[in-house]
Formats: C-alpha cells, sequence, structure tokens
C-alpha cells in the first residue's frame, strides 16, 4: 500500500474515494481535536444600545442602492408607492399591500441618484430618501 498527501480538489477526493473502495490505498481523515489547556473567561457585554426610532414609517435596505431595496412599511388601507427623480417627475407607481408589509423593489434600471420615496395611504403619506449607486 501507499500514502498519498492531503488533497483538497474534487478530482483528488474521487481519485482517493475509488483508490480507497478499491482497497488500493488507506486513508483515515484527519480529526482536529480541541486545545485544552486554554481557560475560558467571562465574556463581558456594553449595554445594549437602543434602535434608532423610525420617524418615517418607512424603511429602505439596502440604502444606498445598487440591483434592488427592500421597502419595509406599515400602513392602514389602500397604498400607493411612487418613485419620483431628484427634479420631481414620477418614475414609477406601485399599488402596495395595506398593514405591515415589506415590497422589493428592482433599482438595477434606474440611472445614479438620489431619489424620493413617496408613500400615500388612505390617511397619511410617508416620504423618505432612496440614493442609488
Amino acid at each position: 500500500m501507499f500514502k498519498v498527501g492531503h488533497i483538497d480538489n474534487p478530482a483528488g477526493i474521487s481519485a482517493r474515494n475509488l483508490l480507497t473502495a478499491y482497497r488500493l490505498m488507506n486513508y483515515e481523515a484527519v480529526i482536529p481535536v480541541p486545545d485544552t489547556t486554554l481557560k475560558s473567561a467571562t465574556a463581558v457585554f456594553d449595554k445594549p444600545k437602543k434602535a434608532k426610532e423610525d420617524k418615517t414609517g418607512i424603511q429602505l435596505f439596502p440604502n444606498p442602492a445598487t440591483d434592488y431595496t427592500i421597502v419595509s412599511y406599515t400602513m392602514e388601507g389602500r397604498c400607493i408607492m411612487e418613485l419620483l427623480s431628484k427634479d420631481g417627475r414620477l418614475i414609477r407607481t406601485e399599488n402596495l399591500k395595506r398593514g405591515n408589509n415589506q415590497y422589493l423593489l428592482r433599482t438595477g434600471d434606474l440611472p445614479s441618484g438620489v431619489y424620493t420615496l413617496k408613500l400615500k395611504g388612505s390617511n397619511k403619506s410617508l416620504t423618505t430618501k432612496l440614493v442609488i449607486q
């Protein structure tokens, strides 16, 4: 029998498995053993920071966006989303579901820049900025 060194590529793994199956080589997998001489320490955590309060009612992530952004919102009743360019031109309009929801907004076809995203509901209107890279 002969010994083959450590092989990481798929072809090498397949060859090793075939040679082992036909009993042309012996293979024992190396199992790493943890170092038991290390001592554990007590973890100390900082006080948790409070999340920023959402003043608009709309959350965009990622923002700045490249190919898409996810619009997370809470609206009662009928909801319309409008995407406006920097100069106020209407770029896109979508009817959205009411309630606490998310919407995937594809931005890959839009030029880089700063846009305004408006959500209009039956009793309120929400506005935020969207940056596209």
